[in-house]
């Protein structure tokens, strides 16, 4: 994983305890908002990857090439639970961690309503959810790139490799706002649980030398 540009911004060493690096990375992250012009929905308290220092990177609606194929907008509007009227407001390449921890390929797509889980290639949809039943959002404070996506009244909540994902989170967030009024809330923490198929899964994220390391447990 990718650590900060900046070689004056020492990380914290792996001999610290848990509480110090996070202590330290927290700081880290909100002196690194300070020279960082791009969206953020995680107030500070998240690490930037390097390819997000130093706004180098668009934020407005993620990969222009899929905002605009016209495949994958016709694959949406035919897909059974589409609403008239949604508008796509982000779409990016990701990937998905399943329930046997293995990584598929995806298209993510948010909307004025929904987010959509798109195969690509074919830009089949795999499922929709519907903004008003995701509840949270977590994300580690290091600079990895997972994102887990909460519903609780689905049967399994969304875990993402993302390297767009405070765009993809700022935009979730906006659209849940304009629709419901409720501000979404955001976990910054380096330990986590969610449900995947029904079933419960931790995932913890420790700062090393090397970079981050990210563990799942079932």
């Amino acid at each position: 994983m990718a650590t900060f540009a900046d070689a004056s911004m020492r990380l914290p060493s792996a001999s610290t305890s848990a509480a110090e690096q996070e202590q330290r990375l927290m700081e880290l992250g909100r002196g690194e908002e300070k020279r960082v012009h791009a969206v953020d929905p995680f107030g500070g308290r998240k690490a930037r990857t390097r390819q997000t220092i130093g706004g180098e990177r668009k934020p407005e609606g993620g990969a222009q090439e899929l905002l605009n194929n016209p495949k994958l907008q016709a694959n949406l509007q035919k897909y059974k639970e589409y609403k008239k009227g949604e508008d796509i407001k982000f779409v990016d390449t990701c990937q998905k961690v399943n329930d046997k921890i293995k990584h598929q390929e995806r298209v993510l797509v948010v909307t004025t309503q929904a987010v959509y889980n798109v195969e690509p290639g074919s830009f089949k949809v795999k499922r929709r959810i519907d903004l008003r039943s995701v509840d949270e959002i977590s994300v580690s404070c290091l600079d990895d790139d997972f994102l887990a996506m909460h519903i609780p009244s689905e049967y399994s909540d969304y875990l993402f490799v993302a390297p767009r994902k405070s765009e993809m989170a700022m935009c979730i967030k906006e659209q849940i706002k304009e629709l419901t009024g409720r501000d979404l809330k955001m976990n910054v923490s380096n330990g986590f649980s969610y449900k995947m198929s029904k079933q419960k899964f931790s995932i913890v994220f420790v700062q090393t030398e090397a970079g981050t390391n990210v563990k799942i447990y079932k």
